[in-house]
């Protein structure tokens, strides 16, 4: 995926703003505050669903062996908090034809 692909946080509030017919300094700090409430909400074990988008929740992975892939040598990977995101039926989409890289199993 390119740059041009990218949507990054600025953009983002622009877009807010554009769409919600606000000034781009109420959307920026709509978007801090909505990143801040997500990242609590996380922090605190608790899944948000948001219809007709997906949800979010933490999933856990276990400490696993793994291998130093330059000197072979065996090593532990410690336990780790991930963020999951499962988009709902109506967020899904196909990828644009070209884009393997965003072609999923999801279903």
């Amino acid at each position: 995926m390119n740059k041009k692909n990218r949507l990054n946080k600025k953009d983002l509030a622009r877009k807010i703003a554009k769409h919600g017919g606000m000034k781009i300094d109420d959307a920026e700090r709509f978007l801090d505050s909505l990143i801040e409430v997500f990242r609590q909400t996380m922090e605190s074990d608790e899944e948000i669903i948001l219809q007709n988008m997906g949800s979010f929740s933490i999933t856990e992975r276990g400490e696993r062996l793994g291998y130093n892939p330059v000197s072979g040598e065996q090593m532990m990977f410690k336990a780790k908090r991930r963020v999951k995101f499962v988009p709902s039926g109506t967020l899904r989409i196909d990828p644009p034809a070209g884009c393997p890289e965003l072609q999923t199993d999801i279903d």
